[in-house]
């Protein structure tokens, strides 16, 4: 990371959502969780705590970029937000629950209820989406901390002092954080190699359907399973990501743009008539 830019944690225009270097840090971190879930399987469980490390990173992930793209627009953030999480994260649920002969409940395919931490059979790694999902609704305020350094400290704290009550609610901290290091630049030179940046692709996809595949591969092929575990994992994240996940982006772009120009038009609209009817007789 450089210096912060002058005015950088003030500054609300949006800029590129877009960091490879970023992109290339995330698909290593999800890289890394899916062989620690493996070595765990076969017994060896140092690499978990490490894993736990990775989906904070990918929260703190998620406040940067996320922060860095806003332009005051929440209808628009939301309908993006939606399209962009939701298609892979109910596939990893209904794959799921076909391999355990149980359907999730409606109630989780829209993260409710949240705080389920720990608590999802049918793929116990999308707890982290239940995190992602409801900090979306809160982007507005957690934006508007991240652009100042005191309340940026005190929400940190005061988020990290839930985890008795909440942890999941605690993990917000990280995202608060990854909004206020905005007003950094993280180089593009790190992690933009093909193998990382192909990694960052296929990242989601892979976090979110990488333990299903470890388990079917345990399930159908047990004395081969820990050899073609990896690889088959990120053949089908590379399937998911091409004919699941990369429409989903496209439709977000699409519908957040669409939203863009008639949530601008309806508060043109609003500004206008509300002049209109407060402007005082000639």
């Amino acid at each position: 990371m450089t210096t912060p830019t002058a005015n950088s944690s003030a500054d609300p225009r949006p800029r590129s959502a877009r960091v490879t270097g970023l992109d290339g840090l995330r698909g290593l971190l999800a890289a890394y969780v899916m062989v620690a879930h493996l070595a765990n399987a076969y017994g060896e469980g140092a690499l978990i705590g490490g894993a736990s490390v990775a989906v904070m990173g990918f929260f703190v992930i998620s406040g940067y970029v996320l922060t860095r793209s806003w332009n005051g627009n929440f209808p628009s953030f939301i309908v993006r937000r939606f399209l962009r999480l939701w298609p892979v994260y109910a596939l990893s649920l209904l794959v799921g629950g076909c391999m355990i002969h149980k359907a999730p409940p409606l109630s989780l395919y829209f993260w409710y209820p949240f705080d389920i931490h720990g608590d999802i059979p049918y793929n116990p790694v999308t707890w982290s989406l239940f995190v992602e999902a409801w900090s979306a609704l809160f982007m507005p305020l957690i934006v508007w901390i991240g652009r100042r350094p005191l309340p940026t400290a005190v929400s940190i704290v005061l988020l990290t002092a839930l985890q008795p009550v909440s942890k999941d609610i605690s993990f917000g901290a990280y995202i608060v954080l990854g909004s206020y290091l905005t007003r950094y630049t993280f180089e593009d030179k790190y992690f933009g190699d093909k193998i990382t940046q192909w990694l960052g692709k296929i990242s989601y996809s892979l976090y979110l359907l990488h333990l299903l595949v470890i388990a079917a591969c345990r399930y159908y092929f047990p004395d081969i399973a820990i050899y073609i575990a990896i690889p088959a994992s990120l053949a089908v994240a590379t399937v998911v990501w091409l004919f699941v996940e990369r429409p989903s982006i496209l439709l977000s772009r699409y519908f957040g743009r669409l939203s863009d120009k008639y949530t601008t038009e309806i508060r043109s609209r609003l500004r206008s008539n509300f002049r209109r009817a407060t402007a005082l007789p000639t």
